[in-house]
């Protein structure tokens, strides 16, 4: 039997995104009442365990690096016509799906004309991770992170834009504050923002003393030249997708 996650409607609430992909999965075994096809060689089972499915999702190793996917994205990649996809973040951030609607935001949040150019560079970004040239990829994506936060902060009134002796300065509003001095600082300055917030706390590695800026900082500087992957690049896809997706809910409140 075929079938399609998007032409399902689906109308309800939950306290929390596990709750609501629970309730959907229930709603699609309550319309349907087929079998679930599960992919599991030539094996197929009539009982779907829900609960099991929910788990599996959180405890795959294949997502240990982000948790910024959200649940319902992942049902709808790795459930398609009821078979569990061999899916990884590197061939999630591929979907055409998932791409438009990043590209999206743009067009749906009003920070200023610069943010919204910078749709055009994530589109490079894209470009690049398809052609597998993944230092371009990479490098692109940390000067955006960075200008997207920039961008928020600028719109929050939390810095001004000035020019120094040709070079571009972002002093704290009051700048009687004095100037901000990298992208450590902005993210901790932009934290009133969930996502942002959540940058701030992540480790890559789970290494507590090695924190995105960190990260930025070796690779753009070029003290790090072993971190060009489709897996660090990847990572950063999904950061930018949350960090627009929660700018775009808390300007909407």
């Amino acid at each position: 039997m075929a079938f399609d996650l998007k032409k399902i409607s689906f109308h309800f609430e939950a306290p929390n995104e596990r709750d609501y992909v629970k309730k959907l999965l229930q709603q699609i075994e309550k319309e349907y009442k087929s079998i679930y096809k599960i992919a599991t060689g030539d094996s197929i089972k009539e009982n779907f365990d829900i609960e099991k499915a929910l788990t599996d999702l959180e405890n795959d190793p294949k997502f240990s690096e982000v948790r910024k996917i959200p649940y319902r994205d992942l049902i709808s990649v790795r459930f398609n016509n009821f078979r569990i996809e061999n899916i990884t973040i590197q061939n999630f951030v591929t979907k055409e799906d998932f791409q438009i609607n990043l590209l999206n935001l743009f067009d749906e949040i009003a920070l200023d004309e610069k943010f919204q150019k910078r749709k055009s560079l994530i589109k490079e970004a894209f470009k690049l991770y398809e052609l597998e040239l993944f230092a371009g990829c990479l490098c692109l994506l940390y000067t955006q992170i960075e200008g997207i936060i920039t961008d928020y902060l600028i719109f929050k009134k939390i810095t001004i834009t000035k020019t120094n002796n040709g070079k571009i300065i972002f002093p704290r509003n009051p700048p009687e504050k004095g100037n901000i001095s990298g992208l450590e600082e902005k993210i901790r300055l932009g934290n009133q923002n969930k996502s942002i917030k959540d940058l701030q706390a992540y480790q890559f590695n789970s290494n507590e003393n090695y924190k995105f800026y960190n990260e930025r900082n070796n690779v753009l500087h070029g003290s790090c030249i072993n971190n060009f992957t489709a897996d660090k690049c990847s990572i950063n896809f999904i950061w930018i997708d949350s960090i627009l997706k929660s700018i775009k809910i808390e300007l909407s409140k």
